[in-house]
């Protein structure tokens, strides 16, 4: 079973310490959707680990489709074992953590033909560079966001286009929260270099957050998840500004467990 602990840093903003480790899933299976669910969709937990390893204080952050799956996610999540926060060596309480669970509850795989061509322009519109345009079609793709009415492919989809969108804008903590939310459905993009896309995506945001650290522990697991391979051709600059700011001193040795498609 896949996790990003992304959504983990972007809510503790505060440097984690070398001698510090967050909490690591050790058992769990994904939460199964409700047989009567005909919709796809997503729950954030956020819940505190125990010394003990276990899930403490569970509660739903947010959901899409609202109160659909809530149930569900809880009940998965309180049967999960974790490996405790770790401070210099001893288990620690963690009051704070985080994780989204995914479900497919339609069975769609796929983008449908009345979003492709909306989306395919989206993505033209944004390699353009042409903003205006994009807001504007990212817009009537937002209709059914709010209708909930997308599969799991066009969350996808939605979540990486606003992400850019917002990067673009300079709005990072938002695109951080929607790039991550798009690398929670990484299995839903048919194109591996998506999703190297959107990791240098969160890199450039956490930098332009100021959130040195993050950047440069964040960029390290991910060149270790992609067996070294690095960064392709596009992201060498920002390679670039991660060795600078490591040589600077950034960088607390955070392990983030990175989504890498299966295609990559």
């Amino acid at each position: 079973m896949k996790f990003a602990a992304v959504l983990v840093a972007l809510f503790c903003v505060t440097a984690v310490h070398a001698a510090e480790t967050p909490p690591r899933l050790l058992k769990g299976e994904p939460a199964v959707a409700p047989k009567t669910a005909t919709a796809d969709g997503w729950v954030l937990l956020r819940f505190g680990v125990t010394k003990d390893g276990k899930p403490d204080n569970i509660r739903v952050g947010r959901s899409y489709p609202q109160g659909v799956f809530d149930a569900a996610a809880m009940d998965a999540l309180k049967t999960y074992e974790f490996q405790p926060k770790m401070v210099n060596g001893a288990a620690v309480d963690e009051p704070q953590h985080a994780m989204r669970f995914v479900f497919n509850g339609s069975g769609d795989t796929g983008v449908r033909s009345q979003y492709a061509g909306l989306i395919r322009d989206i993505q033209r519109d944004i390699r353009k560079g042409d903003l205006v345009a994009a807001e504007a079609r990212l817009a009537d793709l937002n209709k059914a966001f709010k209708a909930e009415a997308l599969n799991l492919t066009e969350l996808a989809r939605y979540y990486e286009l606003s992400g850019l969108i917002l990067n673009t804008k300079q709005q990072y903590l938002d695109a951080a929260e929607h790039i991550e939310a798009a690398l929670r459905l990484y299995d839903y993009f048919d194109n591996p270099k998506v999703v190297d896309s959107l990791h240098a995506q969160m890199v450039y945001a956490f930098v332009s957050m100021g959130q040195y650290h993050n950047a440069v522990d964040y960029f390290a697991s991910w060149s270790r998840q992609t067996g070294g391979k690095g960064p392709d051709a596009g992201s060498k600059q920002l390679a670039a500004t991660v060795e600078k700011l490591q040589k600077e001193g950034y960088g607390r040795g955070r392990v983030f467990e990175i989504a890498v498609s299966s295609e990559s």
